[in-house]
């Protein structure tokens, strides 16, 4: 079936859910069994919508329930247990099968695709392992697929196959993200874009799935020939699926909601879906939230230009951004800069801070040669005072700065900063000390943080440029008391480190260690740092000072992150009090408490190294506390 380029085709969206009712009111005239039989043919439009009568809604429910209970039972899933788990990892179900329960006799069973969140796979394939499903073994081992082998981003983690031995097929995609919905958002056609969850069932695009037609969803993860088959699949079961949706409606005039939530050009979430819960009094609800784009293509002059698809995922204190154009995530909303010290460097001999728009200060008036000079060596205070005045000449000197520390390890300064953005990778510890509050102490190992399974790939981008890993040679006390030294300790899980990759450069022998974050901010280990003093990060973008009226007068307050934790850090600190630092106990000493901390708070300082652009893709909110760091 080949798809329809563009033509004036009428189309129809569901009526209200009322509408259907008393469209479909004779239904009630027939014996209940008869009532019942006849639900089994329905869509989940007229079972939302009989749903919300209540005379019918028990009915409705038992029905989708039913569907669902089918589906799992053909593959030997008990559906009690299946959505039980299916609620406690947030797992949903997606492909065929979905289609099939939201739109009977529409869809071709012959396997289950479950996709669940970052990190959650493994335990809804040991209850799959409970009831007799196996690794599917091709000779090569157990067919667990990596997504870096993968060519191009579509939102799909590690994926495996399990099988029953009799024929009976299904597999587990995990996302990328938090959100299980993501791998399914990059479906060749909006048709299969619809999903089961542990309460209930969603229809994405209900104006189109329930008039047996569909948008082909361009996204470079899919090839012409596999989007082809998808077509012809679904034509088979009376599906026309259509090239863009300007076969329906244009783009220059106004559009009523309705006939936008069916466009490939917007954007959408579930709460735009058809959705209904076979749970009395429940919504069907999935975390985090989702908006996404449809992939799609224009004809602008004569030359074809594509529009990838693109999600937007709300999660842990910031917000993802995933499209077909990046391997992983870039960040979505650029913090605001941050200006704390609104000092003005004129010549003014009253005090006051107003010049004049008239007259230039002292220091605009300085040759740019001295203006560089005297930047040399200021702190990010002194620094963020002057963006008023000079603000590319401030920018150039944290970038300055930070091009300078990766040079002397030596990396290609430029080219791992492409990398740092890439990745979501910050500097932290000594090194961004050094960059925010020069001459505090010169740095040797360099410390990076990134996001949870994102260490993979820079340090195979450290490995293609001269660097080998290594392991700590020694026993185990000597590499603690060694680590002792650092900013971190890498081998406690109270920490909000997950792993450390360590490498070494081949002829240079300077190390760099990559510490992977717990979660998908690279910021979560900094915050069980031993004190305020190192809670710094410099991004490919920004450098960042949460404590600076701690910070900028050389104190800082010791950070009890867990039980045990104080013995540790007063021995960590002692080289910064050697430096010139004055290490605080408790805060009372200098102020009352408040509560939760984020780095858009007026104590954080935050200044750009770049032109606006995005600092972190995820940003958590913390709080220092006598007992433990707590995130939001």
């Amino acid at each position: 079936m080949s798809s329809v380029q563009s033509s004036a085709l009428p189309t129809t969206y569901p009526p209200t859910p009322y509408a259907s009712i008393r469209r479909k009111g004779s239904l009630f005239r027939f014996p209940h069994d008869i009532q019942v039989e006849v639900l089994r043919y329905v869509n989940l439009y007229v079972l939302h919508a009989l749903d919300e009568c209540p005379f019918a809604g028990e009915m409705a429910r038992k029905e989708l329930r039913r569907r669902i209970e089918i589906v799992l039972r053909c593959f030997s899933l008990p559906i009690s247990s299946t959505l039980r788990r299916m609620r406690r990892d947030n797992v949903i179900l997606g492909g065929f099968a979905a289609l099939e329960i939201v739109m009977p006799e529409t869809g071709d069973i012959s396997s289950l695709e479950f996709f669940a969140p970052h990190g959650k796979s493994a335990q809804f394939i040991d209850m799959l392992r409970t009831f007799g499903y196996q690794n599917v073994d091709d000779g090569n081992g157990d067919d667990v697929l990596d997504p870096y082998d993968m060519p191009m981003f579509h939102g799909i983690g590690p994926w495996t196959r399990l099988t029953r031995g009799d024929g009976v097929d299904v597999t587990v995609v995990e996302s990328v993200s938090l959100s299980p919905l993501l791998p399914i958002l990059f479906e060749p056609s909006t048709v299969t874009v619809n999903f089961i969850t542990g309460e209930g069932a969603v229809c994405v695009y209900a104006g189109l799935t329930f008039n047996q037609r569909g948008f082909l969803n361009y996204t470079a993860a899919v090839s012409d020939e596999e989007r082809e088959a998808a077509s012809e699949r679904l034509g088979t079961h009376g599906f026309e699926l259509l090239a863009s949706c300007e076969a329906l409606h244009a783009h220059d005039v106004e559009q009523g909601e309705t006939v936008r939530q069916e466009c490939q050009h917007v954007f959408t979430r579930p709460d735009n879906s058809v959705s209904m819960s076979f749970v009395d009094g429940f919504d069907v609800v999935l975390y985090p939230s989702v908006s996404w784009r449809l992939g799609y293509y224009t004809d602008e002059g004569g030359r074809r230009n594509h529009h990838g698809v693109h999600a937007f995922v709300s999660t842990e204190g910031g917000a993802l951004e995933y499209n077909n154009d990046r391997r992983r995530y870039s960040g979505l909303k650029p913090l605001e800069s941050i200006v704390i010290y609104n000092m003005t460097l004129c010549g003014s001999t009253n005090g006051s801070s107003d010049c004049g728009s008239q007259h230039r200060t002292y220091f605009e008036r300085m040759p740019h040669d001295l203006q560089r000079e005297t930047t040399k060596d200021m702190d990010l205070r002194d620094l963020a005072a002057i963006t008023s005045l000079v603000p590319d000449l401030a920018r150039d000197t944290i970038h300055s700065r930070l091009t300078t520390v990766l040079a002397s390890q030596p990396l290609d300064a430029e080219g791992f900063l492409d990398k740092m953005a890439e990745t979501n990778t910050v500097l932290s510890g000594s090194g961004a000390l050094e960059i925010i509050l020069p001459g505090t102490c010169t740095p040797g190992d360099l410390d990076f943080y990134c996001p949870r399974d994102e260490g993979r790939a820079l340090a195979f981008y450290l490995e293609e440029n001269g660097f080998k890993k290594y392991d700590f040679e020694g026993t185990s006390i000597e590499r603690r008391r060694k680590e002792g030294e650092d900013d971190h300790e890498p081998y406690d899980n109270r920490n909000g480190i997950k792993s450390v990759i360590r490498l070494r450069h081949a002829t240079h022998k300077s190390k760099i260690h990559i510490i992977e974050s717990v979660s998908l901010s690279p910021l979560v280990p900094l915050f069980f740092f031993h004190s305020t003093v190192v809670m710094n990060f410099v991004s490919a973008t920004a450098a960042v000072c949460f404590y600076p009226e701690l910070t900028f007068h050389r104190q800082g307050l010791l950070n009890f992150s867990w039980s045990g934790a104080d013995l540790k850090n007063r021995t960590a600190v002692q080289k910064y009090e050697e430096r010139g630092f004055q290490i605080l106990e408790y805060c009372t000493e200098l102020h009352g408490h408040a509560g939760l901390q984020g780095i858009g708070d007026p104590y954080p300082r935050e200044f750009p190294t770049l032109p606006p652009t995005p600092v972190l893709s995820s940003v958590p909110g913390w709080r220092g506390d006598s007992d433990i760091a707590h995130l939001k």
